[in-house]
This record gives structure tokens, C-alpha cells and sequence, in this order.
């Protein structure tokens, strides 16, 4: 079963920065630059987090990974409301990492 997180982050080195976005570019869709939708299953969201883990030097940088529940597969289901330009979420399908 997939669900569906609301990923963002902080990162205070550019070196680090640039994995970080590697890392949540391969695992989802950018909303904003450090503001990530990912429909991942619970396989996919350890590999994830242990990514960052080998990256992040968790005494200045944060990342937070908010569940945002179970993937829509009905196209119209809205789970974040915006202004402005809007990138395409993902439909909930599988996700090749």
C-alpha cells in the first residue's frame, strides 16, 4: 500500500543541499524547491530517510516528512489546495526509484 507525504526541508551547506534535493527529486515531485509530494510504500520511505540520513548533518540540518494518508487514485481528489502556478501531483500509481 502506498500513502502519500508532504516532505520539506532545511539544509545550511550547499554540498548537502544539492544531495538533499537528489535524494527528494528521485523519491517525489517538487512543489516548491525544498517542498516535496512523495507517494511512497513503507520500503520505499525507509530506503528514503536512510538516504538522508547518510547525507544530513543532523545537528544544523532538519527534514520533515508529514503523512498525508492513503494515495488517491481518483484524479479529482485534492490533498493540498494552492495559489499561484501548480505543479502536477501524482495520481497514485507506483513510482519507480
Amino acid at each position: 500500500m502506498r500513502r502519500r507525504y508532504l516532505l520539506c526541508y532545511d539544509i545550511r551547506d550547499s554540498r548537502r543541499l544539492r544531495q538533499t534535493h537528489r535524494i527528494a527529486r528521485e523519491h517525489g515531485d517538487a512543489l516548491q524547491y525544498s517542498v516535496f509530494i512523495c507517494d511512497l510504500s513503507a520500503a520505499e520511505r525507509i530506503q528514503m530517510m536512510d538516504a538522508f540520513r547518510d547525507v544530513l548533518d543532523q545537528t544544523v540540518d532538519s527534514i520533515a516528512v508529514f503523512d498525508l494518508g492513503a494515495t488517491q487514485t481518483d484524479e479529482k481528489a485534492q490533498v493540498v489546495d494552492r495559489l499561484g502556478p501548480q505543479p502536477p501531483l501524482p495520481h497514485g500509481g507506483p513510482t519507480v526509484v
